[in-house]
């Protein structure tokens, strides 16, 4: 029971200490093809031009390819066949972004960020990749990630091992 307490308290922190900074929206822009967002259960349209906001669920269709861009300029592109979720964004005193790919190939664009606190991740089924300033590409095919960085690097947590690949 103190266990449980604990992280209640723990996740409560968090939370809210998260909260004292101003959570912004994200632009995405359609390209091609199907992109559609979860809403109530079920999936709808995403237009272009739209609003995102933290929880947003997004999956692009065989067809389908997108561009998110957040408020500092870093972008997401998303690729045909791909399922992520805008886990939080928050602007202010330091970047933090978040997102959890669950399948297909993100293209992350991260503005360099050297303020304390400031972070930039994505995490998939298996992965962590962190990043404050660089363009990688995450790929989840059954459940295993690929990781490509074409500039800069980025820290990768898998497992017990966090290496940076450049």
């Amino acid at each position: 029971a103190a266990a449980v307490l604990a992280i209640a308290a723990l996740a409560a922190t968090l939370v809210l200490g998260r909260g004292t900074s101003t959570a912004y929206a994200s632009t995405v822009t359609v390209f091609a093809g199907s992109v559609e967002q979860q809403v109530d259960g079920g999936w709808v349209a995403v237009p272009d031009g739209a609003t995102l906001s933290e929880g947003a669920w997004l999956r692009t269709g065989d067809d389908g390819s997108a561009v998110l861009t957040f408020t500092d300029g870093s972008t997401v592109g998303i690729e045909a066949n791909t399922e992520l979720l805008i886990e939080f964004v928050v602007f202010g005193v330091a970047r933090q972004i978040s997102l959890q790919q669950f399948s297909g190939s993100l293209w992350n664009d991260v503005v360099h960020d050297d303020r304390a606190g400031s972070f930039y991740t994505v995490r998939t089924p298996d992965t962590v990749v962190s990043a404050r300033g660089t363009l990688f590409k995450t790929s989840v095919v059954d459940g295993e990630t690929a990781i490509d960085t074409f500039d800069g690097l980025v820290e990768v947590e898998a497992g017990d091992e966090t290496p940076f690949v450049t």
